[in-house]
């Protein structure tokens, strides 16, 4: 593993400085662009948070005092003098000075700190994995010789009329070999996996840099702990990740945990708790940071964004989402831990850029709730081995909560669900691979797995076992089979799809109950594809909706004239009325302000999900991350 503490920071602080130093000349020759203030300051602020974590005090000190200079041109739009300016470039230049300082090749850290630890992230790059993935190429690349020296052994006896005593051995051989190759691989494949994925676990370190360091400038005791941190992700995509969830956890202690005496007043330990978890939702990486303190103040939140002149929105729930979309802060003071405004807008910025979402929940002196929705580029994945109808299918461990033999006979509903008792309690039956078995069969193979609805009961064919496997995405907008979350290759090179348990439990029928809920709520989907009307009219419907489709935004004002319904479904890229123009519509009609709107689409930056909340849409999904699962949870959300 690398004794070097400032590897990842190297490379980090020079593209933060290169940002830095182009945006203020920017600043001086009048050319920078109206957010560029803002920009610059959240790289200042961003090496800050860096430098700290390396105990790197100068760097820290220096972009802390780039902020002093950036925050007042960043609400007022008005930009310094010639001294100021030259001031904030000779702050850059010494933070370059420092940097040169490291890099040089007897290099020490800085006096006026201790070496910081080693983080476990950087051991997914160290030389003894590179070695260990050396050798089982080098391994496998001569059995594969073997096994070529073999073949042509074969070709020479056949032509020869050898004994069937030799081509036995020449045939016993290749096996061999070509076992012997295939572990290599294998190996190979798992010793690259290493390398390019890392447990999430391994931010911890710098979240409880961060957590200690805010808990000492605001004299407070706090804790942080990870929750799902065996689960592996691409290296890059968590290092994309890490700056928002180090400011979740600088943001839990300065304005979440109280201090401890107060604490104690309120019945509540001493030391206050901040939790990161992790877990998958289907194809979807779920991220949270709670901590157990005030809440948050959202009398407090809405006065500063009236200060800021922002819609305060009428619930709870539309104003907090201003926090993950705009620099409010509502910190009665400014330190080095909080009160410039740079909070959980950073994380929001994050997660867009992600192309995901955030939203805050709250519960005042309880706690608070971000939650992070992020395409889920996971690395490795437990799963169980099923067989069903001859085909194998992968279900993600921590779906499963057993498997088992039963005796149980079958019910079936007067809607034609299927139903069985396991263990006294009636669930769900679904057969993988096809049309139901005979409904006389006397024992069944079942997995249960947990899902949002309550377990659901799977009949296979074979239980297999368990496998460690990498999901490989299914293809954009792969709706002709929802349940599918991923793909990968099993060891006999064929692909196996690995299941959605969520996804699952949408795809069986529906009990009575759900159509009685569901039954007068109808949804326009506006959309001038075929196929994608069609699909999403399919899922709809399946689910219980009922479903009117419009080919054109023009054709879907007309039949809101007509009928009401409960939420529209609509695609943004159309001829004549595209989707953002439709909801501004729908927002602009008295009569249909207040019906929720979807918006769907290939477009995918930032810019583009700011159109749809601008033009007062309620979500944005990206078509190349289509989920049926989020797609139907969030329909019940809005629509209850």
């Amino acid at each position: 593993m690398s004794g070097d503490p400032y590897k990842y920071f190297r490379v980090e602080c020079r593209q933060l400085l290169d940002v830095l130093s182009t945006g203020i000349i920017a600043l001086e020759s009048g050319s920078a662009e109206a957010d560029s203030a803002t920009n610059l300051f959240r790289a200042a602020h961003t090496l800050k948070g860096a430098a700290r974590i390396v105990r790197h005090v100068a760097i820290a000190e220096a972009s802390h005092q780039l902020e002093e200079f950036l925050s007042p041109i960043r609400t007022t739009g008005h930009v310094p003098g010639a001294a100021e300016l030259q001031q904030m470039l000779d702050l850059v230049q010494r933070m370059e000075e420092e940097l040169d300082r490291i890099d040089a090749p007897a290099a020490e850290p800085p006096v006026t700190a201790p070496a910081p630890r080693v983080a476990p992230e950087q051991a997914p790059s160290s030389g003894e994995q590179h070695q260990a993935l050396l050798a089982s190429l080098q391994d496998a690349h001569a059995a594969l010789r073997r096994i070529g020296a073999l073949v042509g052994r074969w070709d020479t006896s056949a032509n020869r009329s050898t004994s069937p005593e030799i081509s036995t051995r020449l045939l016993e051989g290749l096996r061999y070999w070509s076992d012997v190759a295939q572990r290599e691989i294998t190996d190979s494949h798992e010793a690259a996996l290493r390398l390019y994925h890392a447990p999430v676990v391994s931010l911890l370190p710098a979240l409880e840099l961060t957590v200690r360091d805010v808990a000492q400038v605001r004299r407070k005791r706090a804790r942080v702990r990870i929750e799902g941190g065996e689960l592996r992700i691409g290296i890059d995509y968590l290092a994309r990740l890490k700056p928002a969830l180090v400011q979740l956890a600088r943001n839990a202690v300065a304005h979440g945990i109280e201090a401890s005496p107060e604490r104690e007043r309120v019945g509540k330990e001493p030391v206050g708790n901040v939790v990161v978890g992790f877990k998958r939702r289907g194809r979807r990486l779920i991220v949270h940071c709670e901590d157990d303190g005030q809440g948050v103040d959202v009398d407090a939140v809405r006065s500063a964004a009236a200060r800021r002149g922002l819609p305060t929105g009428s619930t709870d729930d539309e104003l907090l989402s201003l926090l993950v979309q705009q620099p409010i802060s509502t910190a009665a003071r400014v330190d080095q831990a909080a009160g410039r405004g740079v909070g959980l807008d950073v994380v929001g910025s994050i997660c867009r850029e992600l192309g995901g979402s955030a939203r805050v929940q709250t519960s005042r002196g309880k706690h608070t709730r971000v939650e992070l929705d992020l395409p889920g580029l996971i690395g490795e994945l437990e799963a169980l081995l099923v067989r069903s109808r001859e085909e194998a299918y992968l279900i993600p461990l921590e779906q499963v909560r057993q498997g088992q033999l039963s005796h149980a006979s079958l019910e079936i509903g007067a809607n034609g669900e299927r139903a069985i008792d396991i263990d006294g309690q009636r669930m769900p039956l679904l057969e993988l691979g096809g049309a139901p078995g005979p409904e006389s069969r006397r024992t069944r193979c079942l997995v249960v797995v947990e899902t949002s609805q309550g377990p659901l009961a799977l009949q296979v064919d074979h239980i297999i076992g368990i496998r460690t496997v990498t999901p490989a995405p299914t293809p954009a907008l792969h709706l002709l089979d929802a349940s599918v979350s991923g793909v990968t290759i099993l060891e006999d090179g064929d692909p196996v799809p690995i299941l959605d348990a969520e996804a699952l439990a949408l795809r069986r029928p529906r009990s009575a109950p759900r159509s009685d809920r569901v039954e007068q709520l109808r949804v326009l989907v506006v959309d001038d594809s075929l196929t994608s009307r069609s699909l999403e009219q399919s899922i709809l419907e399946t689910a219980g909706y009922l479903v009117d489709t419009a080919a054109s935004a023009e054709e879907g004002l007309r039949r809101l004239e007509q009928r009401r319904y409960s939420l529209c479904l609509v695609d943004v890229e159309m001829p004549g009325m595209d989707g953002f123009s439709f909801v501004r519509a729908l927002r602009g009609n008295r009569a249909t302000a207040r019906v929720p709107a979807i918006l769907i689409s290939s477009r995918n930056s930032p810019s583009d999900r700011e159109a749809g909340r601008q033009a007062g849409a309620q979500d944005y999904m990206a078509k190349q991350e289509f989920d049926q699962s989020r797609l139907l949870e969030r329909i019940g959300e809005l629509t209850r």
